[in-house]
């Protein structure tokens, strides 16, 4: 993701509200791929009308965003809560609907390696539903559930 000052990251210029904004400029490469430029990094778009399997089209591209947003807010909250962990996945599972298109729904499912209490699993993941900047704004549109489960160490 771009920059936010609550993730740690380094932030824009503010903007007529006084928040750091994000900017992203996307270049259409071919009729098969375009490419997203932001702050130096780069990534490839799968923008084929057929799709494709060399490159994450824009629905996955905003999930793979959620996962990434949910694994910031674990890294910020962790350690208020108590929490060391050794590894976190995730897994999302978007229900598509078809009039008007978009989701109605994502399922996420996050494997942390902990050794942690349910209790503080619980609270580890009602932040991660309610403070990231992608997942509470995808949240406010859509139903949003999952929990976190426990790995072995």
């Amino acid at each position: 993701m771009m920059s936010s000052t609550q993730t740690g990251d380094s932030p824009r210029e503010g903007n007529s509200h006084g928040g750091p904004e994000h900017e992203i400029h996307v270049i259409r490469m071919n009729s098969h791929s375009s490419l997203a430029q932001g702050h130096g990094a780069e990534i490839t778009v799968n923008t084929d009308l057929a799709g494709g399997n060399d490159a994450l089209n824009p629905a996955e591209l905003l999930l793979a965003a959620m996962a990434g947003c949910m694994i910031k807010t674990i890294e910020r909250t962790a350690p208020i809560l108590n929490i060391s962990f050794t590894s976190a996945e995730i897994s999302l599972t978007a229900k598509r609907r078809a009039h008007p298109p978009g989701f109605e729904e994502i399922r996420y499912e996050i494997r942390l390696g902990t050794l942690s209490n349910d209790h503080q699993l619980d609270l580890l993941n009602s932040n991660v539903q309610n403070f990231g900047l992608v997942t509470s704004l995808i949240a406010s549109a859509l139903t949003l559930t999952g929990r976190i489960h426990r790995l072995p160490n």
